[in-house]
Parts: C-alpha cells; sequence; structure tokens
C-alpha cells in the first residue's frame, strides 16, 4: 500500500481560515439588530438587558446585548455598530450603565499597546 504525503503552505491555510472567521462574525454582526445608544439606555433602565459580550471583529471590538430572546449590537449615533479600539473603552460603556457582568471573545484581538511592542520589536 502507498503512502501519500501530503504538503500544506501553512500560510495560506491561516489566510483562509481568518477570511473564513471574519466573513463570519461580519455576517453575524449584519444580522443583528442595532441599537442606538439611547434606546440601550432604555433597555438598561427597564431591567430588559439578560446579557452582554465583547466581540471582536475585523474593525475593532463590538458589544452584543441579548434583550429578551435576541441579541442586538450596540451602535452608534449616526447608525451602525459602535466600534471600540480598547478593551476598556467597551467595559467602561457596560460598567458605567450598571452592566458589571459580560462575556469577552477577543479571539484574533490584539490591543493597541501589543502592536507598538511588536512594531517596536521588529
Amino acid at each position: 500500500m502507498a503512502r501519500v504525503l501530503y504538503v500544506f503552505d501553512v500560510s495560506k491555510i491561516k489566510y483562509c481560515l481568518h477570511f473564513f472567521l471574519t466573513e463570519v462574525i461580519k455576517s453575524m454582526v449584519e444580522n443583528k439588530v442595532v441599537i442606538e445608544p439611547k434606546v440601550f439606555k432604555e433597555f438598561v433602565a427597564a431591567g430588559s438587558v439578560k446579557s452582554a459580550s465583547i466581540k471582536a471583529v475585523e474593525r475593532g471590538l463590538i458589544v452584543i446585548l441579548r434583550i429578551g430572546s435576541t441579541e442586538r449590537v450596540l451602535g452608534q449615533y449616526r447608525g451602525g455598530p459602535r466600534y471600540f479600539q480598547s478593551f476598556d473603552g467597551a467595559a467602561a460603556l457596560l460598567q458605567q450603565n450598571g452592566i458589571l457582568i459580560w462575556d469577552a471573545d477577543t479571539t484574533n484581538w490584539k490591543p493597541r499597546t501589543a502592536q507598538r511592542k511588536q512594531d517596536k520589536d521588529e
């Protein structure tokens, strides 16, 4: 029986995986209802926010809120999702609005401080 040796280009596999995950997250954000900050504050005041999570997407971090049985993305006043460039910013917003417990998924996200350090090392 002949043995078959497969040779994989790891960089291409990483690129494909990154592209696939980026598209999955992008469609996840696009398929969720984006709510304005004013509406978010009304939901918080009414006690309707069941949970919150901070997720990494291609453009930064987003806040996803579970309101009732649906998930919604926190938006900007001008429309569209609000992207945070720092975890502190997203966490501070949740804490300022009385949400003290949340989940976080920062897969494939690098903090700005880590990026600066990496740039200096190169």
